[in-house]
């Protein structure tokens, strides 16, 4: 993919540590992750309440069937250009952002996944109020207030969320676009991090994918390669409160 192509395409991005990056490099495969472990304690310790002859633990089981991938979209900031998830996500800006064509990875979905924006809200409640009989479709029927609702504390993450109950992996096939680098440990102050070992290992393993360097000063974002600006610097904070 060239410049023109990356900025004509709908993005999703995926921020990893340098192992899983090339994992998931090497087998293609994007990993679910069971919902108790997630970041958000809303979602690792979720209260549930049921009526009469549902058993709570039976929801709980019917709940830890679901797993998920997060991923990030370009919203109110750049998806690649968010320090916090950098930091958070990708080994404190050592780590990887993986960049899919959102059109082709929503198109390798496999069959019964849920997908969508995360909706961020002040007054959220993590409780699991279980009001019918079938447990199964009453996730079913919730989805949204359940799996795609967060509170607005995590606005900047700016998610994208996968649901499955059946799936371990998602095979993203040709949907890989670029991988961006920040920071590489292996390289002397002002040398790019294109010249690290991580991005020759990158290179080998994904030849025909693009690798970028990202780089942020004073609230200017670039990202490039070698001379070749793929973005212009620009002003990541440059907007109306």
């Amino acid at each position: 993919m060239n410049r023109d192509d990356f900025l004509k395409t709908e993005r999703l991005y995926h921020f990893t540590n340098r192992c899983s990056a090339l994992k998931i490099l090497t087998s293609g495969k994007l990993k679910f992750g069971e919902l108790n472990r997630m970041n958000d304690i809303n979602e690792s310790y979720r209260q549930i309440y049921a009526k009469d002859g549902v058993e709570p633990d039976d929801v709980y089981k019917e709940l830890n069937t679901y797993r998920q991938i997060s991923l990030t979209h370009d919203g109110r900031f750049l998806g690649f250009a968010i320090p916090s998830m950098w930091r958070h996500y990708a080994e404190k800006g050592y780590g990887i952002c993986l960049v899919f064509d959102k059109e082709k990875l929503l198109q390798n979905l496999p069959k019964g996944c849920s997908k969508g924006y995360v909706h961020y809200k002040i007054n959220y409640s993590a409780e699991i109020l279980v009001n019918a009989d079938n447990i199964q479709e009453y996730f079913k029927n919730n989805e949204k207030a359940l799996f795609f609702s967060k509170t607005i504390d995590w606005e900047y993450e700016q998610e994208f969320r996968i649901i499955t109950q059946n799936n371990d992996t998602l095979d993203y096939k040709d949907s890989l676009i670029a991988v961006i680098m920040y920071f590489a440990d292996d390289i002397k102050n002002g040398d790019s991090v294109l010249d690290s070992e991580m991005a020759h290992s990158v290179e080998r393993i994904v030849p025909n994918i693009p690798v970028l360097e990202f780089s942020y000063w004073s609230g200017n974002t670039q990202l490039q390669k070698g001379a070749n600006q793929w973005y212009p610097p620009l002003k990541q904070y440059d907007f109306n409160i």
